[in-house]
């Protein structure tokens, strides 16, 4: 019961977090509506649909997950026949794919072995893959990649010693790494830059509004990277 109750608050953590990004979008459209720009405009913005997408898929997930373990925890009033026959269905409806990310840049700029492991599931004939996330293996240890924040300790951490990001080709091998981890869609390939202003750099990736979307890398003296993050409005208009 124990481990039922921890992995519950795992899951309602996960509703939780998916449904507060639907809801802050939902937010932030109302206010842009008020503004005089319709909703209908605002869907339009790549960035805010794959939110809704993504928060939508997550959601799903934890659901149909959360499910499957309580089929497994409520198992005690099923015989052991069936029970081992529908654990076997669920088995055959649930998929793994492991990708590893090879790149001779990304090996230049961070430490550890990467993949990509997607998790679908398929109750008709067609799977399903609701979730989409990047792992690192480095020293024996398995790493989550966080997504996208203004603050992504975890990627500066994988950052290797000896990388600087001080030169245009530097940066170059830094963008090349980032679409590797953060692929683009086709759609906003046109978007992307770098550039630096003072001690940052700026990898755009995407337009919001009038302000450009992207990577914010902060270096110190040296030119290693501190920090990075993501902003929405990485370089305002």
């Amino acid at each position: 019961m124990q481990f039922y109750s921890s992995f519950q608050n795992d899951i309602q953590g996960g509703w939780t977090a998916a449904l507060k990004q639907i809801y802050k979008i939902k937010t932030q459209l109302s206010e842009c509506e008020g503004d005089g720009i319709s909703e209908s405009d605002l869907s339009r913005n790549d960035y805010i649909s794959d939110i809704i997408n993504n928060a939508m898929k997550k959601y799903i997930c934890f659901t149909a997950f959360f499910c499957f373990m309580l089929m497994n925890i409520s198992a005690q009033g099923i015989s052991e026949k069936d029970n081992t026959m529908l654990d076997n269905f669920i088995k055959s409806k649930v998929s793994i794919v492991k990708v590893r990310i090879g790149s001779d840049t990304l090996a230049k700029v961070f430490n550890g072995t990467f993949y990509k492991v997607d998790a679908g599931f398929a109750f008709s004939e067609d799977m399903s893959y609701c979730s989409g996330d990047m792992f690192v293996i480095k020293d024996g240890e398995l790493i989550v990649l966080n997504g996208k924040s203004d603050s992504m300790t975890t990627v500066v951490s994988l950052v290797r010693k000896e990388f600087y990001l001080k030169t245009e080709t530097d940066a170059k091998n830094f963008e090349m790494a980032l679409d590797k981890l953060y692929p683009m869609s086709d759609m906003n390939e046109k978007y992307k830059e770098h550039m630096k202003i003072g001690n940052r750099w700026f990898f755009i990736r995407d337009k919001f509004f009038d302000s450009k979307s992207g990577f914010i890398v902060t270096l110190d003296q040296n030119s290693r990277i501190r920090n990075i993050g993501y902003s929405l409005e990485a370089i305002k208009k």
